[in-house]
């Protein structure tokens, strides 16, 4: 596996962090088939439907958490904060993906550093 994308696995993955036992199940559910999919050696990339699927859903089930466990887990280093940043960049790569009319996303072209630090 090339090395960009090595690194990139390994940033989807610490952004895919698991919530809190007992904070939503179906939560749980999707962040885990988002881990399993970026983990598999034998997807080089992600289709663009799959992402835009992964984003929707993240954001169904933050809508849904609590307010108070929201306000509690809003701050740097959360698995809150970082499954924020993941959708973050699904939306980036599900546009990406629609404008460059591209139906799959290798992981080693994901650009982490402009969609998530705006920089390069």
């Amino acid at each position: 596996m090339p090395a960009d994308e090595a690194a990139d696995r390994e940033l989807l993955l610490a952004l895919a962090a698991p919530p809190s036992p007992r904070i939503d199940d179906e939560l749980s559910q999707a962040i885990e088939q988002i881990r399993t999919y970026i983990t598999d050696p034998t997807h080089r990339s992600v289709p663009g439907e799959l992402v835009h699927e992964w984003r929707v859903a993240l954001d169904r089930h933050h809508r849904r958490l609590p307010t108070t466990t929201k306000r509690a887990l809003r701050r740097p280093g959360t698995w809150l904060d970082h499954q924020m940043s993941l959708a973050h960049l699904l939306t980036h790569l599900s546009a990406d993906s629609y404008w460059r009319e591209q139906e799959h996303i290798p992981f080693a072209e994901i650009d982490t550093a402009v969609h998530l630090w705006g920089h390069r």
